[in-house]
């Protein structure tokens, strides 16, 4: 029950606030403490709640066993181990004694270990709650099970990693945040159930100048952690803990960042954990909503013109095409004030903030073109902070051509797949609020449509060469890092292991060598080219990212290779001989173009068929060896068939030239009739 006392002093002090939804924001905080949990700004980060734009971040009211952070830096020394075990009970709701077998020796662990209580609260947590009585004497005690999970986790992250190959992809997340505790704990602390997936969060790191690296006891100070100036963890994990979430995946905070006591082990960690980062935020199981900061981490969502064209916006940075994700999203940041809730109230004169709105609602609508890209995950929903963490949504001129999530990297693997995004940092008159006009012509509008329809491309189909095209829009900091981008876009059952220091054209070759066999034979079948580097039978890094790409992403056939032998080889249909003509010009207005195929049979007769080019890349006429993919009926009456136009080279090698197709059933099964077509024709390619 609330006392008179608290009641009344809450109503003499209205006057001291600068609004009355601020007042009345205040006096339900403070009746709420005395229900539950309840954290707030000011006792977290020192900020007046009123001065919070982001709602969420203002204060947390619920039943999540979270402790204040004055608990959490309190160290175990001071507490004793009976205070220690005072605490745990007090906050869990339990009862348990010292006389549980090896409870107080893991008690007095802490003390040793110079823990502070939220270190180890976030350690014990998982195991605390899970019945720490042993069935029988000395059986599963709380020692045991902490134990194994510590073992099982290190063996699996060891043989996840055979030589440069990393032969289990689908690793959980070395650490993660547990809200709760406001630490960093290792994932093997926490491994009960698959409810306790990280909400993984997906954002664009603002430009050096706007952020500072910060020392925090959130991730024991191991390494510094960078975030934005303007931001704070604190209000963030406010935020997180209001969107439901109690573990969370922040790459600053659970990624060994550079700069730390122990650099060496960051570059060992690295190997497994970059490749596999897209994990967290598309695990098929857990189905995580990922939280999108759009404008940058924990930040206010914003637009200015320019935003969405610049190299540090979340939806032009590499390695965010794996943070899709398959689900719901969350973007983060949108305020009471911003652009979103004022739509109706922008006049002409101010012209210039009805294009940024357009483009922004443009970005967002791209998620819907993108977020198919794993058809074989199934996720719930992403968060983004657009303006960086803790910031609410804002809208300026420079924004979509400056630093923004919207153009970083690793943002791109942290899109979701499904339903709808969830931006963080929304407010109820920001810009999520605010949807184009149908009349005028207000450069506001314009902005925010290219930003909705960003946000709905992320939700289309896009396949093999669709994920090449996106990541060919896309910057890094580190080209190995566009290469790396990719590994959850597509099907791969094993990843290269991650090597800063290694050439992009390196980086892809071992990508590819992990493809699986579908993918491979995209590149092959579809791809118009030979490439121009090691391998002549699939493009070239620098071809991926520089040129044209086809529009289909169809799987076809199976096309093997020996990475160990480094040999490559297709199993299917082969013509020895047959004439191509028609193909040896592009067209300069573009389209397809269309071509003959001769062949001769058993008995010399000449038969001739149509075939199809798709791109304008030169045939010229001349007698070739093809090699032809399983024919494929179509829904609509036709028929699809792939051609690699080559060379038939000494020891069954080939070395491709060009690619055409035919499209007529009739002509398909024609051809085959001929009995010029061998089948099942093992060919070595270059």
């Amino acid at each position: 029950m609330i006392n008179d006392h608290l009641a009344g002093d809450i109503a003499h002090s209205s006057d001291a606030f600068p609004s009355p939804g601020d007042y009345e924001f205040h006096l339900l905080a403070r009746m709420s403490r005395c229900y539950g949990t309840f954290l707030t700004s000011y006792t977290e980060a020192g900020r007046d709640e009123w001065s919070i734009k982001i709602p969420l971040q203002r204060a947390y009211t619920g039943t999540k066993p979270a402790i204040p952070s004055s608990l959490a830096d309190t160290p175990c020394a001071t507490l004793g181990v009976q205070g220690i075990l005072d605490e745990l009970n007090a906050t869990l709701g339990t009862s348990y004694t010292l006389d549980i077998p090896t409870l107080s020796s893991v008690l007095e662990d802490c003390i040793k270990s110079d823990y502070d209580f939220g270190t180890a609260y976030g350690r014990l947590r998982w195991a605390w709650e899970n019945d720490i009585y042993p069935e029988q004497p000395h059986e599963w005690t709380i020692r045991d099970r902490l134990c194994r999970s510590e073992d099982w986790d290190r063996e699996e992250r060891r043989g996840a990693l055979v030589g440069n190959r990393i032969v289990n992809v689908w690793l959980p997340p070395r650490r993660v945040w547990d809200l709760c505790a406001n630490r960093v704990v290792p994932w093997w602390s926490i491994r009960g159930n698959i409810n306790n997936w990280p909400r993984p969060i997906s954002h664009a790191w603002v430009d050096v100048k706007d952020r500072v690296e910060v020392w925090t006891a959130i991730n024991g100070k191991e390494w510094p952690v960078p975030i934005p100036k303007d931001t704070s963890l604190d209000l963030i994990r406010i935020e997180m803990l209001n969107l439901g979430a109690e573990y969370a995946w922040l790459d600053v905070l659970c990624l060994r960042q550079e700069g730390g006591l122990r650099d060496d082990l960051r570059v060992e960690e690295w190997k497994l954990d970059m490749p596999t980062l897209g994990c967290v935020y598309n695990e098929i199981q857990a189905r995580p909503k990922v939280v999108i900061y759009l404008s940058g981490l924990g930040r206010p969502l914003s637009l200015k013109a320019g935003d969405l064209q610049n190299d540090r916006c979340w939806f032009r940075r590499a390695q965010t095409l794996q943070e899709i994700g398959d689900s719901d999203r969350i973007i983060a940041g949108d305020t009471p004030d911003g652009p979103l809730h004022r739509v109706k109230q922008i006049e002409k004169k101010e012209n210039s903030k009805g294009e940024m709105l357009k483009g922004f609602h443009s970005y967002l609508r791209s998620f819907e073109q993108e977020r198919r890209q794993y058809p074989h995950m199934i996720q719930e929903s992403v968060q983004i902070h657009l303006d960086g963490m803790d910031r609410s949504i804002t809208i300026k001129a420079s924004h979509l051509a400056s630093h923004r999530w919207c153009k970083r990297v690793w943002t791109l693997k942290e899109i979701s797949n499904e339903k709808k995004e969830i931006v963080e940092g929304d407010t109820p008159n920001g810009l999520l609020h605010i949807k184009p006009m149908d009349g005028g012509n207000y450069e506001d509008e314009e902005i925010l449509a290219k930003f909705h329809e960003q946000l709905e491309s992320l939700n289309s189909e896009r396949g093999l060469f669709g994920s090449l095209a996106s990541m060919q829009k896309r910057v890094s900091t580190n080209p190995g890092e566009k290469v790396a981008g990719l590994a959850f876009c597509l099907l791969f059952n094993e990843l290269p292991a991650y090597d800063g220091n290694q050439p992009p054209e390196d980086a892809w070759n071992g990508l590819t060598n992990t493809m699986n066999a579908w993918q491979r034979s995209g590149l092959f079948f579809l791809y118009p080219e030979p490439g121009n580097a090691s391998k002549k039978w699939r493009p070239s890094w620098d071809q991926v990212m520089t040129r044209r790409l086809p529009a289909d992403s169809r799987s076809l056939v199976e096309l093997n290779c020996d990475d160990k032998a480094d040999v490559d080889w297709y199993n299917g249909f082969c013509i020895g001989k047959a004439f191509v003509r028609g193909l040896s010009v592009g067209c300069t207005e573009g389209g397809d173009r269309h071509g003959e195929l001769i062949v001769k049979d058993a008995h010399g007769s000449t038969h001739m068929f149509t075939i199809i080019a798709t791109h304008q890349y030169p045939i010229p006429e001349d007698t070739y060896a093809l090699l032809g993919s399983y024919s494929e009926p179509l829904k609509s009456n036709g028929a699809m068939q792939y051609w690699v136009v080559g060379r038939l080279l000494p020891e069954q090698r080939f070395e491709k030239l060009s690619v055409f197709r035919m499209t007529d059933w009739d002509e398909i099964v024609r051809l085959e009739r001929l009995e010029i077509v061998k089948k099942n024709v093992k060919t070595y390619l270059l």
